[in-house]
């Protein structure tokens, strides 16, 4: 490669198991830059040494959810406990959705069914109005925040509902430091879901 601005070189993946090298020819200082993308083949291990995250659903009457077995048109609420052993200012906490389940409420913390919910008798909307959470998304395949996080856990509260019928696998929730990705938390593995559909066809 040669030429006085940025240049990029794309990598094939047997080249980059073989291993790369790089040789700067010219006189002039040479920055570099590898940027590597991809999916695990297996999930990553539970981790909860700096940042640790804990998913429970909950049913309508505010039981746990303890089955594994759903039927389309059932709503679930989601709640994610989160604290840090240390202060995390600027944490990114994400919840990857099940295929066959889609968000019910985009904006939770707002919307009129948020009085309506008690998770442990505790009030959702007014949970989720807390001002260490900085921002929340409610995207088609995940749930996501911003939020300070310290010692003291913090919980977030999303609403989901079952629309396919199907056997699927439960992603594992997780949380990092925007700035410092190094500084993150997974949750614990879950087992897979099946949904069936109830309504005669």
């Amino acid at each position: 490669m040669s030429g006085s601005g940025a240049e990029s070189m794309p990598i094939a993946l047997a080249d980059f198991k073989r291993g790369i090298s790089v040789q700067n020819k010219g006189a002039q200082p040479l920055f570099a830059e590898l940027a590597v993308s991809g999916y695990p083949i297996k999930p990553l291990p539970p981790r909860d040494d700096r940042i640790a995250i804990e998913r429970s659903w909950w049913n309508s009457d505010g039981t746990a959810v303890t089955q594994r077995q759903f039927k389309t048109g059932e709503t679930l609420m989601v709640r994610l406990r989160v604290k840090a052993a240390q202060r995390v200012k600027d944490a990114l906490v994400i919840d990857r959705i099940p295929a066959g389940f889609e968000v019910e409420n985009m904006n939770l913390s707002q919307g009129t069914q948020a009085s309506a919910f008690k998770v442990q008798n505790v009030d959702i909307a007014a949970s989720m109005s807390n001002e260490r959470i900085k921002h929340s998304e409610y995207r088609d395949d995940r749930f996501v925040a911003a939020a300070d996080l310290n010692a003291e856990p913090l919980d977030l509260y999303y609403l989901l509902r079952v629309v396919t019928p199907g056997r699927y696998v439960v992603p594992a929730s997780f949380a990092e430091d925007m700035y410092r990705p190094d500084v993150r938390g997974v949750g614990k593995a879950e087992p897979d879901i099946t949904v069936t559909d109830p309504k005669p066809r």
